[in-house]
């Protein structure tokens, strides 16, 4: 059985705290180990709890999200982090994405968001685990970035008759109809 990703919660808001722990644990393989209701108690937690991974709020007292991932950085704090806040304005995103997030949600947001973040998160920490090389397609895959499509090496193979051009004309027409089609 792999090990459960653990999970620091840094919210100030209890009933949005609440909300997110009960998220989290929903997936299996994620546990909360504790929260922290502003930054400056979370860098604490941090320190003693040691987690996998933490979700960060931006908008709290005494610390705020962005200065809390700062101090993380500047300390060179082992842990990833994802931001949930209502945070919308780009410099703010901007500057959490080159302090090294791991994703930015912002609230409100539904449960398969949380979720596909935590897969993603869950994937990656598991492909990174240990020691080794990664490919590039490894690489690309962890990122979610799509393979190169007319690549010789990559290239799939069509059914005998059919031809690339054929192919890209049929899709086409298909996406411009406006209603059903039928074979």
């Amino acid at each position: 059985m792999k090990e459960p990703i653990i999970v620091l919660l840094i919210e100030d808001d209890p009933m949005v705290q609440e909300v997110n722990r009960m998220f989290i644990e929903r997936i299996p393989g994620f546990i909360v180990c504790a929260i922290a209701g502003n930054g400056q108690e979370g860098a604490e937690k941090v320190a003693s709890f040691k987690p996998d991974l933490v979700l960060l709020d931006n908008f709290m007292p005494k610390q705020n999200g962005l200065e809390t991932l700062q101090a993380f950085r500047k300390q060179d704090t082992d842990v990833d982090v994802i931001v949930i806040s209502a945070a919308q304005d780009k410099e703010t995103i901007k500057t959490m994405m080159r302090l090294g997030v791991f994703d930015y949600i912002i609230k409100p947001f539904k449960f398969d968001r949380l979720k596909q973040a935590l897969e993603k998160y869950r994937l990656f920490k598991h492909q990174m685990a240990g020691v080794g090389s990664v490919g590039q397609q490894e690489l690309d895959q962890l990122q979610g970035v799509p393979s190169p499509t007319q690549s010789p090496s990559m290239k799939e193979e069509l059914p005998k008759g059919l031809n690339q051009q054929t192919l890209s004309q049929i899709i086409q027409f298909i996406k411009d109809q406006k209603s059903p089609l039928s074979a």
